[in-house]
């Protein structure tokens, strides 16, 4: 397993509402209060389902206190893991909940995204959808991958290590576009689904990666809460 390959795929994951309604109503689904953290178990495997590399570990997200950007407030959110920091900056407003820089370096200035990088969006309502990316790190290289986020379930049960968690959205997730190859251009196609509970955040994540004609390539992630302060 490619640490630092596997490290970008965590933080596309975490980075991170039954019905519609205003940004604090999708807050309750991502909190952004200052001091809020989680602690995730992660289940990394890489290659062919019979001989698949696995590495277990854990990360860490943090909600630092706002600051501005781009004169709206936003909440910087630490995530750590494999021994590394990394900061992204999340904004809500009465669109949803939304990534609008990253910050590889904590002590660096934020690099913009452009268009923002929705985690939720209103209205949430079973069939709907809309626009994101997926962060591949295929070939030592990042790629941001187009996908679409689908509103799957507004009643999701489930239990974690974290506890019971009931009335979770669940999100799938599907998209698809290439990477450069040392060979030249691939497809790359992503699937997988996110699971939200209200008053706590993301809970659950599981996702799988491949490169087509090149299933040594395939990532796979799950990501589990394991606990959380309110």
């Amino acid at each position: 397993m490619r640490t630092r390959a596997a490290y970008g795929v965590v933080l596309g994951l975490l980075g991170l509402v039954g019905a519609c309604g205003s940004g604090t109503e999708v807050e309750t689904f991502y909190p952004l209060t200052s001091g809020r953290n989680w602690s995730y178990v992660l289940l990394l495997r890489q290659g062919a389902d019979a001989d698949a590399r696995t590495v277990e570990t854990s990360s860490r997200v943090t909600n630092l206190p706002p600051q501005t950007f781009q004169a709206a407030t936003v909440t910087p959110q630490q995530t750590q893991a494999f021994g590394q920091t990394q900061v992204r900056l999340i904004r809500a407003n009465a669109e949803g909940v939304a990534e609008v820089a990253m910050q590889p370096d904590p002590a660096g200035n934020p690099l913009p995204r452009v268009p923002p990088n929705y985690i939720l969006r209103l209205p949430l309502q079973m069939g709907a959808s809309w626009q994101s990316t997926w962060q591949s790190n295929q070939f030592s290289q990042t790629t941001l991958i187009p996908m679409t986020k689908t509103v799957a379930r507004t009643d999701g049960k489930i239990s974690l290590p974290a506890g019971e968690f009931e009335g979770c959205l669940v999100l799938s997730i599907q998209g698809h576009g290439q990477v450069t190859a040392p060979s030249g251009p691939v497809e790359v196609t992503v699937e997988g689904e996110e699971w939200f509970s209200p008053g706590v955040g993301l809970i659950k994540g599981s996702f799988r990666e491949d490169v087509v004609g090149q299933p040594d390539n395939a990532t796979r992630v799950d990501v589990n809460l394991a606990s959380f302060n309110r």
